[in-house]
């Protein structure tokens, strides 16, 4: 295995910060954030007064026991299916993300037929 690394210039990581804090600006104040604990430590001040679920990090998270940790917090939120959710991560936050959504249109589609 090759392992190098990776300088990031003080300029770029001011780019990405600006993203982010557009990007957050975006976002309606009653979405519900699900992000992960790494990023929830270093960006944290996005979260303030706002609704948001904390994952674990890691391919370990990629689990039912997770998507029932997301349920269970947006029972608490009083989340619908008018639910504004944001997905903020890398790649086991949006696969988490995706597959809440399928289990959760399976359940509403299986379920809550009127």
């Amino acid at each position: 295995m090759i392992v190098e690394k990776l300088t990031i210039k003080e300029s770029e990581i001011k780019i990405v910060e600006e993203a982010i804090s557009s990007t957050f600006e975006r976002i309606p104040k009653e979405a519900i954030i699900i992000t992960d604990d790494n990023l929830s430590q270093y960006y944290g001040e996005y979260l303030k007064d706002r609704q948001y679920i904390v994952l674990p990090n890691g391919e370990n998270a990629k689990n039912l026991n997770t998507i029932e940790l997301i349920f269970e917090q947006l029972i608490n939120y009083n989340a619908d299916r008018h639910s504004f959710i944001v997905g903020f991560g890398g790649g086991v936050i949006t696969d988490i993300i995706w597959l809440y959504f399928y289990v959760s249109f399976g359940y509403d589609r299986c379920f809550n037929r009127r």
